[in-house]
Order: C-alpha cells, then sequence, then structure tokens
C-alpha cells in the first residue's frame, strides 16, 4: 500500500487537499499502481514556498523515483509551488529524491 505524506502550506483550504488527494491517486492509478492509496497532508508552519512529499510502499514497483515524479507534479498543479518528493521504500535498496521546477517569480 502506498502512503504518502505530503507537507502543504499552512494557508491550504480543504478543496485543495481533496483536489491534492484526487489528482495524485489519479496520477499514481495511471502509472499502474493498484491496491490502497493514502494521502495524509500535514500543514507545514515554517515555508510556504515549497512543499514535501513522503513516498513509502510495501508494493513492489519498477520505478519508484518516476512515481515520486508523478506524485510531485500532481500535487505541483494543486498547489502551483516547488514540490520535493522523497521515496523511502520498505526496503534498503530504494530511495531517490525528486524536485520540480521552481516557480519563476
Amino acid at each position: 500500500m502506498p502512503m504518502i505524506l505530503l507537507t502543504v502550506p499552512p494557508d491550504a483550504v480543504d478543496q485543495e487537499l481533496e483536489r491534492a488527494d484526487t489528482e495524485i491517486k489519479a496520477a499514481l492509478r495511471a502509472e499502474g499502481v493498484q491496491g490502497g492509496i493514502t494521502i495524509w497532508p500535514v500543514r507545514l508552519a515554517m515555508s510556504t514556498d515549497r512543499l514535501l512529499l513522503e513516498y513509502k510502499s510495501r508494493q513492489e514497483v519498477r520505478d519508484p523515483s518516476g512515481l515520486a515524479q508523478v506524485a510531485a507534479e500532481a500535487a505541483k498543479k494543486v498547489f502551483n509551488i516547488q514540490v520535493e518528493a522523497a521515496v523511502m521504500k520498505m526496503d534498503p535498496a530504494t530511495t531517490g529524491l525528486y524536485i520540480t521546477l521552481k516557480q519563476k517569480e
């Protein structure tokens, strides 16, 4: 079961959180993830210009770093800010980090 911890800006509204949940799940399903997907949004008090997404899974996947990229890009669509996605697989051989491009000001 994939578990995703998504830190969100402290001013994020419920509609954004629901949309992020929907977008991330749809993006992961499109990549072939089966079974349950749990997304835990946690409000981030320190920074409002970036998000951190942590992805954990017991499910075997071919490209966990690719899934991190997919999830990060889905979250970026909702919040329109930089997203860092860290992969933490349940086995020690698979870790990774994906960072979306920073928004130009």
